[in-house]
């Protein structure tokens, strides 16, 4: 192949083989020939003769030959189902570029002479391979059982169902079904109905078996089961139903796509869509089609089929009086017997097929007994009918299964005091042609204009022409020449909307699963373009990849806001929309209205006004089920409920409702969508009515019919005067509201259409489009988004895919992402929620300040540095990574990104992008794809803190990560293995140049699959986090080919390093260490080593310094599985191999101890008891200081890691110097630092001034935080206290002012006389500005307050933010100055075991949130006692017996009588469970005027303290041995007497 003109050119040849040598089986000619043949006998007699035949295959050939092995042999097959195919013995395979084979496709047109009939054959011939593609058959097979009754069908009565399908037969007790065809009915429906599942009794007791029934199918059910007759004399030109679509959501005909009135996958909110189930027709129970259905029937008895009072059938006449059949097209006959018994057992049957439940049967007896005597025998049978029409059985094939409970409403959600938005989408559905919508214009010279006309079609086209449209400022749109813009004239509300400044366009907006060009955007976009009804989904979705958890983008909102508190309702006119559907598991439904009113359940005798006679009935038929009961009648009666008692509020509400704008129209109203947008309107101003207020509403509303495949102007003509007019309208309604800056309306369609015209003056289906929003908070008279920089169907236009269909430039994405944040959704983590697929577009994307006045947030991780890196793959097979495999690729880099760069993952976004593929030389088979991965990071962070060498490690990182997890069969690139090894050790050359000796802090460490099981799953982790803090990582020495890195948390540790050796005079690899000095012994379990090269080496380094000659004396587990022990005596010298261990440790123990200036080495298997001395005694003089620590080397040149990892490493030394640094000092277990006196000592000397520690805060690490009155905190409380920038939220409650109760980890008293908190990232507004602090001395007693006031900051009008993830480096008495953070100071004595911090004030005091980063409490920790002595002479003994007291405090200090009851003790005492006391060792005591006391006092515990009433004190004792506590409530103080 040759790289031409940015194409790739390849040389192609043709081969054409015969298959078959031998007369083959007939399913093997089917499966591999694919050549179709003429029948040989329309060929003259002598051309082909048969030469061999076997069942089901006939061979022929060309006469004078009898070999089968020839191309020209034609096979005459007889397929499974009878089908005869003829095929030719032959296969054609194109080979490109040498390299690729693939098979030649079939032709059935000749392109020099073109014939109808070749085109209609292969119509023919596709349609045969869709129907017989294979799984074709188990689609149409389950969608069928679904239409038989049952919803959820088991895959082994699928499976049943498919084999007669696909077989054409059905035997049932001996009666066969189907002609044998392929595809055949009568086997099908056979196989269906007669199926065991189906008809099996025991499967009517699954609460999940049946459906809810289609409407439709419950009219015709009723009318035949109650014989209906149609009056003779009413003509058939009035047919039988009127509105039907309208009022139950079904009709004849009417369907909305080609895919029928409701989803085959269409799961409700709730118990059906969290069990993983579907329920197809629920699509249908809206308000308007449940209220309909309901009243239809309910009329149909009344009047027969006629119009009054929702009735289903026309207007003939007059509104007739009840049993007045007068005025109908028909009427039921049935007639009942005059048992009650019977006639009910009658309509059991007919009307349930025998699966009414006895208490509905008993509801049933009881209403018609009740009617009968009340009105008379004819009204007791209608209202029997009328309530049987009402039966969740009726309407749903389930069984049900009674509480005796009433059916309890489903809540309003209550409403917060957040002020109200709504965002209302209108759906031209059909995909409008909004290239017509928004134009360029010509004034200024504007080149594009005649680019656009003359690509539609010119004079003669679609393009509309300069008087059929409105100028308007384009300026914004930013193309050079071109400042005016054009609005099809049929829309002037657009244009007046945009030139007040209300209204945007965006310009090429679509479907898009990632960024692509016109020259991949067939591989990385995985959906079905250009079809109707996936780009409705894809446009309503927003969730390419489906991974939210809700199918639509708008109820993902809803989702996140209700969490929030807030009230959030979602409505749908006329058309039920998936985009407003959030969470299967919130049980939040969405209404859906029609037009013609909101109904409510209405019946003239019964339930009109006071008359309610029937309501007693119908709620008792739909009462509470049991947990067993049927899933699908329980759906049909909740929802009966639900929409009958928020229709008989609503329609009271509504009718109170008086707009200020009228919305008729002279243009005719198509699809009533100027009735939409005023019902909309409506509900808009009744919002706080509705439930109990609403805080937060979407609405969808609909029109179609934009499909212009022909005659394009006049569909346009016809439909755009209509949404023109709503469009007015309902803006003039909102301003007159006075909430024009709370309403966001956007108008949108499922795609754009071809720039290009058609032949039949329409165009076709495309991609991008331009799309309008408006609302008075629209930063508007603006184009945003990248209109086309020209309309040319050329390859050189990077946009245009050919046939005029343009390629998006923006995504859906885009768009919801800055509504969203206008919405209220800020949070990086819930904007993910809401758009799963918005980081897959890097920072291409809309925030609220690009689309609102009002709009403040920006894009976490966007307006930084922006760094590309390559990512490559090896795999088996010459494609490109899928859209979901970039994605995985991209979380992971961004989550190692932020390791290495120690930043919040939201602060940097990420794309793949540019892949290449090309045939691997380096893997035999296999293919090298190759892309950049495009890395933002966040205006916030420095240029400098992005580290280059960082980021492409960071690519790296995530290569081999996928190769292991993400690409299947993938392999990691890497670079060529060095050469085989020598039988010894190498020697490294001396390194060119000397590392710092100084400690250098170690990025972030991605951990082997090896180690994850130690280090319980952590993948990745901060090497530099507190509990690594003592330790250091350096490479060390020449030849590092990649940088290596260490982890350690409280003695399981992982090391992974690179390097030449250690060996010879100079050493090469990784080293995690700290300083140190005198006798000292490390031992260390090595869990796993994992190395290339035999002689790779890892264990326990004394190490002389950081110099790459350095002295040393190690222990290591070798490569090869071994261990050795070797040393260096001096600087430079040579390296000293003593001993190598001869068995082989898949797991080992290894110890060196240094003892004055010998050093010896150790191991020990996993189940050794002893230690067992190995290699030789050195002797080296290391001075007074050293460094110890594991050292690594992968002995070898390449960046190939070596990793070890284990469980434990331990140091003990015998000497602590006043000289030794503190790491050091801590790193020994027998040494203490002072942490007052900042020296090192043995541990029984501690100065007493130093047993208390002063702490930055006494909020350690894994203290307990328990958050109140907080409605959610998306699990952050343990960023309040975890001592980085990582901000902690919560979203307020209404009950009352939040906050956090924390617990330290020490469970140690501790004093505070200041508090910090630290500003959070995001959400200035969200910053506390008022507090209280309280504390308690222990869990049984109650908070007391310490402080409360407003915080220093509350005047700042501009804080500075802290970007995540930063280290917060504190002291006692100052916080970190790097940061941003306030701190206020006040009077305390008290010690408290536990802190409570109450919020009662932000910044902004209509803020829902509390956000911060950090909260500190400065503090001196009281030490524990360490002592064993008391002022008590005698030996004392602990004792927790209950005993006698008038209160607790008196049984423990006056020592009462021991007591199991209130019985043993005298009156006015009683029995109380005690504190841990002496009083088994000492007199009781006689207290003559008791006084409760709280302070603190010294002693050698906190119970001799007490209980001997030690000294008072704040901080420290005089009496040595003794330590200032605090104490339990005690007499302390008091006068008292001993009882001997």
């Amino acid at each position: 192949c040759t790289v031409f003109d940015d194409k790739c050119l390849c040389d192609i040849t043709i081969a054409e083989n015969s298959v078959f040598d031998a007369l083959p089986s007939s399913s093997d000619a089917l499966q591999f020939l694919h050549v179709g043949a003429i029948d040989p006998a329309v060929y003259d007699d002598r051309s082909y003769s048969l030469i061999e035949s076997a069942e089901g295959i006939e061979a022929y050939a060309l006469s004078g030959t009898s070999a089968i092995n020839s191309t020209s042999t034609i096979f005459k097959v007889t397929g499974d189902f009878g089908e005869v195919f003829f095929l030719r013995n032959l296969v054609s395979q194109v080979t490109v570029g040498g390299t690729y084979v693939l098979r030649n496709p079939v032709g059935f047109i000749d392109l020099v002479k073109v014939e109808e009939r070749d085109a209609e054959f292969e119509v023919d011939a596709f349609l045969n391979h869709l129907t017989r593609y294979s799984s074709s058959a188990p689609f149409i097979c389950k969608r069928l059982i679904q239409f038989f009754g049952i919803s959820n069908p088991s895959p082994a009565y699928v499976e049943r169902v498919v084999k007669s399908y696909i077989g054409g037969f059905y035997t049932h007790r001996g009666t066969v079904f189907g002609d044998g065809r392929y595809g055949s009915l009568a086997a099908t429906a056979a196989a269906i109905t007669l199926d065991k599942e189906s008809l099996a009794p025991v499967i009517d007791e699954d609460p999940v078996s049946g459906n809810v029934r289609e409407p439709l199918l419950k009219v015709i059910h009723l009318m035949r089961s109650l014989r209906f007759e149609r009056r003779p004399h009413i003509k058939l030109r009035y047919g039988l139903f009127d509105g039907l679509r309208s009022k139950i959501g079904q009709s004849p005909w009417e369907a909305p796509d080609q895919f029928s009135f409701f989803s085959g996958d269409y799961a409700t909110p709730g118990l059906i869509a969290s069990s993983e189930l579907v329920s197809p027709e629920s699509q249908l129970l809206s308000i308007s089609n449940v209220i309909g259905l309901t009243n239809g029937l309910f009329s149909l008895h009344s009047y027969g089929l006629a119009v009054a009072d929702g009735g289903l059938g026309p207007f003939l006449t007059r509104l007739p009086s009840v049993g007045d059949y007068s005025s109908s097209v028909g009427f039921l006959t049935y007639t009942t017997v005059n048992d009650i018994s019977d006639k009910i057992n009658d309509l059991y049957t007919l009307m349930t097929a025998g699966r009414l439940s006895d208490d509905n049967k008993q509801v049933l007896v009881d209403a018609y007994n009740y009617f009968a005597k009340a009105h008379g025998a004819d009204t007791g049978e209608r209202v029997l009918l009328q309530l049987m029409s009402a039966l969740p059985e009726f309407h749903t094939w389930n069984t049900v299964r009674k509480t005796g409970l009433a059916r309890s409403i489903t809540p309003s959600p209550p409403k917060a005091s957040n002020t109200y938005k709504a965002i209302v989408f209108i759906n031209l559905f059909g995909g409008i042609d909004s290239f017509n919508v928004l134009t360029p214009h010509s004034n200024g010279g504007c080149y594009l204009y005649d680019d656009y006309f003359e690509a539609r079609g010119g004079d003669v086209g679609v393009g509309l022409t300069l008087d059929e449209i409105l100028p308007i400022d384009g300026s914004s749109a930013g193309i050079n020449g071109c400042k005016t813009f054009g609005v099809n004239s049929l829309l002037p509300s657009l244009k007046d909307i945009y030139d007040e400044g209300r209204g945007l366009f965006f310009a090429n907006m679509g479907h898009l699963h990632k960024p692509c060009t016109n020259k991949n955007w067939l591989t990385e976009t995985r959906t079905d373009l250009f079809s109707h009804h996936t780009m409705k989904a894809e446009a309503h979705r927003v969730d390419a990849f489906k991974e939210g958890d809700g199918p639509g983008v708008l109820g993902r909102m809803l989702d996140v806001l209700e969490d929030y508190g807030l009230a959030v309702s979602a409505t749908s006119v006329n058309a039920h929309s998936i985009m407003i559907d959030g969470s299967p598991t919130t049980g939040r439904l969405s209404t859906a209205m029609d037009t013609s009113g909101v109904p409510r359940v209405y019946h003239r005798e019964f339930l009109k006004g006071n008359q309610q006679e029937l309501r007693l009935f119908l709620e008792k038929l739909h009462s509470e089920t049991q947990e067993n009961s049927g899933a699908f009648s329980n759906q049909w009666s909740q929802s009966f409920i639900d929409i009958w008692n928020k229709t008989d509020t609503l329609v009271e509400t509504l009718r109170g409702i008086k707009l200020s704008t009228d919305f008729s129209s002279k243009a005719p109203d198509i699809d009533d969508i100027s009735k939409q947008m005023k019902l909309v309107a409506e509900l808009i101003a009744a919002k706080d009515q509705r439930g109990n207020g609403v805080n937060r509403d979407v609405f969808t509303v609909y029109m179609g019919g934009f499909d212009g495949h022909s005659e394009l102007k006049a569909t346009m003509n016809n439909r755009l005067p209509a949404l023109d007019n709503a469009i007015k309208k309902f803006w003039m309604e909102m301003k007159a509201q006075g909430i024009s800056e709370r309403v966001t309306v956007v108008i949108g369609s499922e795609f754009g259409r071809t720039t290009t015209m058609n032949s039949n003056r329409g165009s076709d289906h495309g991609w991008g489009g331009n799309y309008f929003a408006f609302g008075g908070d629209i930063k508007g008279g603006r184009i945003l988004g990248e209109y086309p920089l020209s309309f040319t169907d050329s390859p050189d236009n990077p946009i245009n895919l050919g046939r005029g269909r343009i390629l998006p430039t923006r995504s859906w994405d885009a768009l919801w992402f800055g509504v969203a944040q206008w919405f209220g959704i800020n949070e990086p983590t819930d904007l993910d929620q809401v758009l799963p697929n918005s980081q897959n577009f890097g920072c291409d994307l809309f925030t609220d300040s690009d689309i609102f006045v009002s709009g403040q947030s920006t894009i976490s991780g966007c307006g930084g540095v922006v760094e590309t890196t390559d990512v490559s793959l090896y795999i088996p097979e010459p494609r490109y990574l899928t859209g979901k495999e970039q994605k995985d690729i991209c979380r992971i880099a961004v989550l190692s990104s932020s390791k290495q760069l120690n930043i919040n993952p939201s602060d940097s976004r990420c794309y793949i992008s540019n892949q290449v593929i090309q045939e691997s030389s380096s893997v035999p088979g296999s293919y090298e794809v190759s892309g950049s991965a495009v890395l933002n990071f966040d205006a916030y962070i420095p240029k400098e803190y992005i580290d280059k060498k960082k980021v492409n490690s960071v690519a790296a990182a995530a290569s081999a990560f996928a190769a292991d997890f993400v690409v299947a069969d993938a392999i990691q690139i890497t670079e060529a293995p060095s050469s085989s090894p020598t039988g010894e050790p190498t020697i490294s050359p001396q390194p060119t140049s000397s590392p710092t000796p100084g400690p250098t802090e170690s990025p972030a460490i991605e951990i082997p699959d090896q180690c994850l099981s130690i280090l319980d799953g952590i993948r990745v982790v901060s090497s530099s986090s507190s509990s690594s803090k003592n330790f250091y990582g350096l490479d060390i020495g020449s030849g590092i080919a990649s940088a290596g890195n260490f982890f350690f948390d409280s003695g399981s540790w992982v090391v992974l390093g690179t390097g030449v050796d250690i060996w010879g005079n100079s050493d090469s690899f990784h080293y995690m260490y700290m300083p140190t000095t005198g006798d000292i012994t490390i031992s260390m379990f090595v869990s796993s080593f994992t190395a290339n090269h035999p002689w790779a080496k890892a264990g326990p380094m004394i190490r002389a310094s950081l110099s790459p000659s350095s002295a040393h004396y190690s222990a290591f587990v070798l490569g090869s599985g071994s261990f050795t022990n070797q040393y260096r005596q001096c600087d430079g010298c040579t390296s000293v191999n003593d001993q190598t261990g001869v068995i082989s440790l898949s797991s080992v123990w290894l110890r060196t101890k240094k003892t004055g200036n010998v050093l010896e080495s150790f191991y020990k298997g996993i189940s050794d008891a002893e230690w067992i001395p190995f290699g030789g005694t050195a002797t080296i003089d290391y001075g007074e200081s050293f460094y110890i620590g594991i050292a690594v080397t992968s002995h070898s040149s390449t960046t190939e890691l070596a990793s070890a990892c284990g469980t434990s490493f331990e140091t003990t030394s015998s000497l602590c110097s006043n000289a030794i640094t503190e790491s050091g000092c801590i790193s020994s277990s027998l040494c203490q630092w002072g942490t007052i006196t900042e020296k090192c000592y043995d541990s029984s000397k501690l100065p007493q001034e130093d047993a208390s520690e002063i702490m930055p805060s006494i909020f350690s690490a894994g203290s307990t935080v328990e958050t109140f009155n907080c409605a959610d905190t998306d699990e952050t409380e343990i960023y309040a206290i975890d001592g980085m920038t990582d901000s902690f939220t919560c979203i307020k409650s209404k009950n009352g002012d939040p906050g956090l109760i924390i617990s330290p980890s020490h469970q140690t008293m501790s004093l505070v006389t200041k508090m910090r908190i630290y500003a959070g990232r995001l959400c200035p507004l969200c910053d506390p500005v008022r507090y209280k602090l309280y504390g308690r001395k222990s869990t049984f007693e109650n908070f007391v307050e310490i402080s409360g006031n407003d915080l220093p900051w509350k005047s700042d009008k501009d804080v500075a933010r802290n970007f995540f993830s930063v280290p917060i480096h504190s002291t006692y008495s100052s916080g970190d100055n790097g940061l941003s953070f306030t701190e206020v100071s006040f009077e305390n004595v008290e010690y408290y075991l536990d802190y409570k911090v109450e919020f009662s004030k932000t910044r902004a005091p209509q803020s829902s949130s509390i956000t911060f980063a950090e909260i500190e409490l400065p503090g001196l920790l009281m030490p524990e006692s360490t002592g064993s002595g008391s002022n008590y002479s005698g030996e004392l003994v602990l004792s927790t017996a209950p005993r006698c007291g008038a209160t607790e405090v008196d049984a423990r200090e006056t020592c009462g009588n021991v007591c199991a009851t209130n019985d043993d003790c005298v009156s006015g005492k009683f029995c109380y469970g005690v504190a841990t006391n002496y009083c088994g060792s000492i007199p009781p005591r006689v207290y003559s005027n008791p006084i409760v006391s709280f302070v603190p006092r010294c002693g050698t515990d906190e119970i001799s303290a007490r209980t001997f009433c030690g000294e008072e004190c704040k901080f420290f004792c005089s009496t040595p041995g003794e330590i200032c506590h605090g104490v339990l409530q005690n007499y302390c103080g008091s006068e008292y007497t001993e009882v001997s």
